[in-house]
């Protein structure tokens, strides 16, 4: 007897175990119903922020390698450019001395001197002028003499801090728009233009009156909503911080 009245005790107790595990799972998935929208609608508005900021560091991610893709090809057609010129090497020194033009080697570059300045191993004694202007081969241009010494002598890069150049800025329509280009350091300049403009990344800079003088492509542009000017961004054809040699005009003078 006391065995079936023990059994029977524990059957009640898993019954109401059962019949509250029941109600409990009820409330529950009731409360998931009524409370999804809501809930979901909280997560999204507590999860947009962070969707929004990794599309926008994604989007200037995108930006910011345009631009150095820009910058890398080139640097990658001024190598080639300087690869033809140097198979030929002795004839076009030859036909440089006549030109008046001097290869110089570069014995310190930034970081060792300040910011957008170079020291080559051309001075007054092989007839360096202040004002000659310096390439880094053939004619892409890169800065012009500011310091002569015996032996030695100072360029300034066109894009060193608070330099300014009157430029033209050719378009892929074959155009070209004048402007002024501001010096930023590092190799960077920066120039404001008029929206519609039509500037695309890649488009090359000149200076006028110089044959050939390629000197900077654009590697960004910005527009801000609203503005009647965009800036557009500019680098040197070739890193000034891997500069070996560079050519002086003595010819040409600022």
């Amino acid at each position: 007897m006391k065995t079936t009245s023990h059994t029977r005790g524990l059957q009640r107790l898993l019954s109401t175990r059962g019949f509250v595990f029941g109600a409990l799972f009820f409330v529950l998935l009731l409360g998931v119903i009524l409370w999804r929208e809501p809930l979901s609608g909280f997560l999204w508005r507590g999860l947009s922020p962070v969707l929004s900021l990794r599309d926008t560091l994604q989007s200037g991610e995108v930006a910011r390698l345009r631009a150095q893709l820009a910058a890398a090809e080139a640097l990658a057609a001024d190598r080639g450019y300087l690869y033809q010129e140097n198979l030929d090497l002795k004839v076009r020194l030859q036909r440089n001395a006549e030109q008046g033009v001097l290869l110089a080697g570069v014995v310190a570059r930034p970081p060792q001197t300040p910011y957008d300045t170079l020291i080559i191993d051309a001075g007054e004694r092989k007839g360096v002028l202040v004002g000659n202007f310096v390439s880094a081969g053939g004619t892409l241009l890169v800065g012009a003499v500011s310091q002569v010494y015996p032996t030695t002598a100072r360029v300034v890069l066109f894009s060193a801090p608070g330099e300014t150049h009157n430029a033209l800025l050719y378009l892929k329509d074959d155009k070209t728009v004048p402007l002024t280009l501001e010096g930023q350091g590092g190799g960077g300049f920066l120039s404001r233009v008029p929206v519609g403009t039509h500037a695309s990344v890649g488009d090359a800079v000149l200076l006028p009156g110089i044959s050939g003088g390629f000197f900077a492509t654009v590697s960004a542009i910005e527009l801000t909503e609203g503005e009647s000017f965009e800036t557009l961004y500019f680098h040197l054809p070739v890193s000034p911080f891997s500069l070996r040699y560079v050519e002086v005009w003595s010819q040409a003078t600022l």
